[in-house]
């Protein structure tokens, strides 16, 4: 099975505090691996390197990450340029994060294609149109003249995983992608997830705290405690054969909150 991208024994600091510690991580293409850990355990952090959105504080004293073929901790700014978002797509646990709050939805979403394909303004529209309701936003139009703040957080998460996927990355990212919605919005972004799994040719990393999402989601599972990936393997060998006590832990409390909500 050939690996998109390859983590190779990654050593991350933040003002001489070590944050990531000898990542190895492999991802075959057209999976999904979750990447599971509480709060501070360096998952995000992860993304944040892939798509070097780190600080001038980090710095990386030793790996490399291959990405389909090219090492992506040596490519300049301007190579990043056609790698980000094209070919590597993230979408942020805050959708706010993603849009610029002075602007209408229907100019970003166009500046972001113009940005990125040789198509004119009513081609881009065309094609926004296409993909939010793709992603069951069934009244395109009308999210497209709304500003950021007149979205839910739900729709905004939508309009966000749209203008991702409409760059058609090989890579999509995603971190924490439902922890700030409420418990309906988290059920049906994660269905929107299921369904871009089902019918993209994509490769998706997740970051999640909840082993439920990775349990929901991913054909891999990666466990990360305190910078280092303490367990990695299959979704059936994470769920139902977990040898780390760490991944034991995680998962008895997915149970219990389960339980808890009936």
């Amino acid at each position: 099975m050939t690996n998109l991208i390859e983590y190779r024994h990654i050593d991350l600091y933040y003002q001489n505090q070590l944050v990531l510690k000898d990542i190895c991580l492999n991802i075959p293409k057209n999976k999904t691996i979750a990447i599971v850990g509480q709060s501070g355990s360096g998952k995000s952090t992860l993304l944040k390197l892939t798509m070097q959105l780190l600080g001038k504080d980090a710095t990386i004293s030793n790996g490399h990450i291959l990405f389909d073929g090219q090492e992506l901790l040596s490519l300049n700014h301007r190579s990043w340029q056609s790698v980000r978002g094209r070919q590597i797509g993230m979408i942020f646990q805050n959708a706010n994060q993603y849009f610029d709050p002075r602007k209408k939805i229907k100019d970003q979403y166009i500046e972001i294609l113009s940005k990125h394909f040789k198509i004119d303004k009513d081609q881009a529209l065309v094609a926004a149109h296409k993909q939010l309701r793709q992603v069951s936003l069934t009244d395109p139009k009308s999210v497209l003249e709304k500003y950021p703040f007149e979205l839910s957080g739900g729709m905004a998460q939508r309009v966000a995983i749209a203008m991702a996927l409409s760059l058609k990355p090989k890579l999509l990212l995603a971190d924490e992608p439902t922890s700030a919605l409420d418990a309906v919005s988290q059920k049906q972004i994660l269905e929107e997830f299921r369904l871009i799994k089902e019918k993209e040719e994509m490769t998706m990393m997740i970051v999640t705290h909840n082993m439920a999402v990775a349990n929901y989601l991913a054909d891999y599972i990666a466990v990360m405690y305190h910078g280092e990936i303490v367990e990695f393997g299959t979704h059936d060998q994470i769920i139902y054969a977990p040898q780390h006590l760490y991944t034991q832990l995680l998962l008895e409390v997915t149970r219990k909150e389960e339980k808890y909500h009936g």
